[in-house]
């Protein structure tokens, strides 16, 4: 295992490489431990050579950001991060600025022990190489520095990091995705798999890498491939902070989306019934989307038939009971619909609604149910009429 050491001081560097080296050879593992004092000498070693971990010393008492840190998280992803601090509470900072675990001075066997299998649980979790056979060789390549997966003809190049021409082996893509048990290698087009590690931005023209290199998707699966990115980018620490900020102005921009449109957005949570979320309900029923997710929650403790006769008489019409029955059952067994009925949110007054309704599956299972309620003005006008 390749670990790096950072701190201000060589001495507090050496006192935690001599702890690591002990422990080390407790284990009969084969460490390489490097120490350095200056960032820019550890950026270049680890560029040569991605380090697992990085041990970094905070110091004291420790900022809300480190440049170094967020330099390193961007630029080694895989790598992991623990942070070493002279007090207990910086365990707190430690976890904000990305790290793995936090260790405190003297560096016990049995902290060391802990840390160890933490990061043993991570690698095993995240496979560090894909090995591939090409001419009765073995060849590994290193997943962190593996940009895409192409095909050209009868030939699949790997095109990595630091390497001007691609490797190439005689695999198909789908012998190649059976290896890749990994979040951040996704399938974006019948002959392209990406490493979500290098893409700078996902665009009409298609997805943009970081090297400049454009790669296609298809459009039908465009929905599913910006979930997975978004998902895993959300994983890093070092996107939190602006993913943080993103997601403000996005609720911002489709809350005031769904004002003008005059449409109501809701999820249930099917395993849990319960309601998680409303926005801009006030619009359909007069009613605050706190109100109705507070009236609701004691749904949840019923048992699956109270909760539907509950559910439906806080929402809709005793007529349209067989629309929503069916609705449900359209839901459960994992297909989007639509139906017309009359509803209100408690005590209020009915009003004809179009619902549209998709799940959202896990496994082939469906887990969650967004919904999209719009107010049928005219229709109401109609039979007011009659």
């Amino acid at each position: 295992m390749k670990i790096s050491i950072f701190a201000a001081g060589m001495k507090a560097a050496r006192e935690l490489e001599q702890a690591l080296w002990s422990y080390g050879d407790s284990l009969e593992e084969d460490l390489s431990l490097r120490a350095f004092t200056q960032p820019a000498a550890l950026l270049k070693d680890c560029r040569k050579t991605a380090p697992e971990a990085l041990f970094y010393i905070l110091p004291d008492p420790p900022p809300a950001k480190i440049e170094l840190l967020e330099k390193f998280q961007v630029d080694f992803p895989r790598s992991l991060l623990i942070l070493a601090g002279s007090r207990p509470e910086y365990a707190l900072n430690a976890f904000q600025l990305g790290a793995v675990y936090y260790l405190q001075p003297p560096y016990s066997w049995k902290e060391l022990e802990r840390c160890y299998q933490r990061c043993v649980h991570l690698f095993a979790k995240t496979p560090a190489s894909l090995k591939l056979t090409k001419n009765r060789k073995t060849y590994t390549l290193p997943l962190a520095n593996l940009i895409y997966i192409g095909v050209t003809g009868k030939q699949t190049c790997f095109y990595l990091q630091g390497q001007p021409e691609p490797f190439t082996a005689n695999c198909s893509l789908a012998q190649v995705s059976q290896k890749l048990h990994d979040p951040r290698f996704v399938r974006c087009y019948r002959n392209f798999i990406v490493n979500l590690d290098y893409v700078e931005k996902m665009q009409p023209a298609g997805i943009l890498l970081q090297n400049g290199t454009v790669l296609p998707y298809a459009r039908h699966n465009l929905v599913q491939l910006l979930h997975a990115y978004h998902n895993y980018m959300l994983r890093h620490p070092h996107a939190q902070q602006d993913a943080a900020v993103n997601l403000i102005h996005y609720k911002e921009r489709l809350h005031l989306a769904l004002k003008a449109a005059h449409i109501c957005v809701f999820e249930v949570d099917l395993h849990k019934q319960l309601y998680t979320f409303f926005d801009n309900s006030e619009d359909i029923f007069g009613v605050s989307d706190d109100v109705i997710l507070s009236d609701v929650a004691a749904f949840a403790k019923l048992s699956p038939e109270e909760y539907l006769r509950a559910a439906t008489n806080y929402f809709s019409h005793p007529d349209d009971a067989q629309v929503i029955a069916q609705a449900f059952k359209e839901i459960l067994a994992g297909h989007h619909t639509s139906y017309e009925a009359r509803m209100k949110a408690g005590q209020t007054k009915f009003t004809w609604c179009r619902l549209d309704l998709q799940p959202i599956l896990e496994n082939g299972a469906p887990v969650r149910m967004i919904g999209a309620i719009i107010a049928l003005k005219r229709k109401t006008w109609r039979r007011k009429a009659k």
